[in-house]
């Protein structure tokens, strides 16, 4: 089943341009109609709208996958980015990176319901 983005504010709008020029459906918060959202806001929507979500603000939404996983309610999952690893304002490397993701999830080679912390590619 192919992966489906949903990009949190702080993550550039050019990444889901290059994701979408790569065939991944990805979208922005902004684009979703969530902006300003609060953070279980924003999850709850991209888990009804069968998007995982990409962010780099592992603080607050780590807690919040944890407190929704222990509940019982898996949804499409997060994708955690790493500003060391990957830099926000390096584009091209963090869409080849979800771009990897996005395939070997697609494979059902990874499960992303429990969020993944997102390596370079």
């Amino acid at each position: 089943m192919p992966v489906r983005f949903l990009l949190d504010e702080h993550v550039s709008p050019r990444v889901a341009s290059g994701l979408k020029r790569a065939g991944i459906d990805a979208v922005t918060a902004i684009d979703a109609g969530l902006a300003g959202s609060d953070d279980d806001a924003l999850l709850a929507a991209a888990w009804a709208l069968g998007r995982v979500v990409v962010t780099y603000n592992t603080a607050d939404f780590a807690p919040l996958l944890a407190a929704r996983n222990a509940a019982g309610a898996l949804g499409p999952g997060i994708v955690f980015v790493s500003a060391k690893t990957l830099p926000p304002d390096r584009v091209g490397p963090l869409v080849k990176s979800l771009a990897g993701l996005a395939g070997r999830a697609g494979k059902g080679e990874m499960d992303l319901s429990c969020g993944v912390f997102l390596e370079k590619e």
